[in-house]
């Protein structure tokens, strides 16, 4: 029982740790898919119309490896590390377990068109990142800004790769006295043979 219970405890800080590391993958950014704009609605979005030149990238954020706490436990980065305007749809924010740990969520990122060309956006994660990401309800896509529009695939690092990859190390520990602890789980057993036994030797 102490081993399971000190097994139970390093689980519960490698998963802390994890939480609490940064980690990162690249969006690839594309062109939006033919019926992109099926559900659109009418007029132009606000944020590209005050800013002319602007793409807005959309996207769904679930790798196996995202894990975050807090919406604002993300971002997105250019190639120069500064954070991009971000909003997330609170409707799509998905937990697998109820810790209240997020491990998918829809997002969309609005950049420079130029910054957008020139690839380099990342994804970064983790109890270190502090963004002030903007949520609504669900996100809405304005056919007025119809030629805007991007969408990005998450290409998440080479496992190998421990330059952007972060690993937890749990530590097993193996008793070598399991095999004795075993015959003591007999006696009771044996102990309760050898009283039958006897009481039917007895009774004759």
């Amino acid at each position: 029982m102490k081993i399971m219970g000190f097994c139970s405890l390093v689980w519960l800080a490698a998963f802390t740790t994890a939480l609490s590391a940064t980690s990162e993958a690249v969006l690839v950014v594309k062109q939006a898919p033919n019926d992109f704009l099926k559900d659109a609605i009418p007029g132009e979005d606000a944020v590209l119309a005050a800013n002319p030149g602007w793409v807005a990238i959309v996207g769904l954020v679930n790798i196996s490896a995202f894990a975050v706490k807090s919406p604002n436990n993300l971002a997105v980065q250019g190639v120069d590390g500064k954070a991009l305007r971000t909003i997330i749809e609170k409707a799509s924010v998905y937990s697998e377990f109820d810790d209240g740990t997020i491990n998918s969520l829809k997002l969309i990122v609005f950049a420079p068109e130029d910054v957008a060309a020139r690839g380099g956006l990342k994804l970064v994660w983790g109890g270190n990142v502090n963004a002030n990401n903007a949520q609504v309800e669900r996100l809405v896509i304005h056919a007025g800004s119809a030629g805007r529009y991007k969408v990005f695939a998450i290409e998440e690092a080479p496992k190998g790769d421990a330059g952007s990859s972060k690993f937890a190390t749990i530590e097993v520990i193996v008793d070598d006295y399991a095999d004795k602890y075993y015959y003591w789980y007999l006696l009771p057993i044996i102990l309760i043979g050898g009283a039958l036994l006897a009481r039917r030797l007895t009774a004759k």
